[in-house]
């Protein structure tokens, strides 16, 4: 059983209008988005090398522009099934004294969350905030870990197939990768570790009826830490992200900053 709380936070600069699209915007306006998830994990062993996952999020987001008030959106996010298998366990040897082990794992994700949270005028929040994406997507992913005593390295990559909505809106298949600098200590039966990490991720255009979103999808470059932290059977993680660079399909109308 284990406990994840994620946070990451990115700031939108509108101040550069796309006349060709007709649409105007304030000078100088900006959004902040906060994302926070926090995840209840359950892992059931299947045999030494298969393990099956559940994974259900609950989402805090929240959005503060410049001369408005602040837009929340909260509640339960879509849940996650996974089956990963254990490819390569690798323990240290008189030969070599590191360890390294190689994980796959595919599932799908299930639309327990909200798309169509609205404010109060009546309109539809923006999508990136939504709690949820009302639509069935599936998931495979890779992890590579090399260990050297309390010192490691990880690689994970991820890849998300996303299918359309009852409303009629396709968020962009997304790639993920991540490197991490992971350090292990222990304090009596207490674990933890410590991981820096840098991040990319690439994501198609979203669609609504076959057409392309503006500022949607794209590549962003980012940083974070990870901490986890095992005692018995439970573990609890926290994470943070930051980007530092990303670039919208469509980046004549907003760009984003860290």
């Amino acid at each position: 059983v284990g406990y994840d709380r994620t946070v990451f936070q990115t700031k939108m600069d509108w101040s550069q209008a796309n006349e060709k699209a007709g649409t105007a915007y304030i000078a100088n306006s900006h959004s902040t988005d906060t994302y926070q998830r926090m995840s209840l994990t359950a892992n059931f062993a299947m045999d030494a090398q298969t393990r099956f996952v559940v994974i259900q999020p609950v989402i805090y987001n929240s959005q503060k522009e410049r001369g408005s008030s602040e837009i929340v959106l909260k509640g339960l996010g879509d849940g996650q099934v996974r089956l990963q298998r254990q490819l390569l366990n690798q323990s240290p040897t008189l030969m070599h004294n590191y360890k390294q082990s190689l994980l796959v794992e595919a599932g799908v994700e299930v639309p327990f969350g909200s798309f169509d949270r609205r404010d109060l005028e009546g309109n539809r929040v923006n999508e990136n905030l939504q709690t949820g994406s009302d639509s069935w997507d599936l998931l495979w992913g890779v992890s590579y870990t090399l260990r050297n005593m309390t010192w490691g390295l990880n690689q994970r990559v991820t890849y998300q197939w996303n299918t359309q909505n009852t409303y009629a809106y396709k968020r962009g298949n997304q790639t993920y990768s991540q490197t991490s600098l992971l350090y292990f200590n222990e304090i009596k039966r207490l674990q933890y570790s410590l991981a820096p990490l840098f991040w990319f991720e690439q994501s198609q255009a979203d669609e609504l009826s076959g057409a392309t979103r503006a500022n949607r999808g794209g590549q962003s470059l980012g940083t974070g830490l990870q901490v986890q932290v095992n005692y018995g059977n439970w573990v609890f993680n926290t994470s943070a992200r930051q980007p530092l660079i990303q670039n919208f399909h469509i980046e004549e109308r907003a760009s984003i900053s860290g």
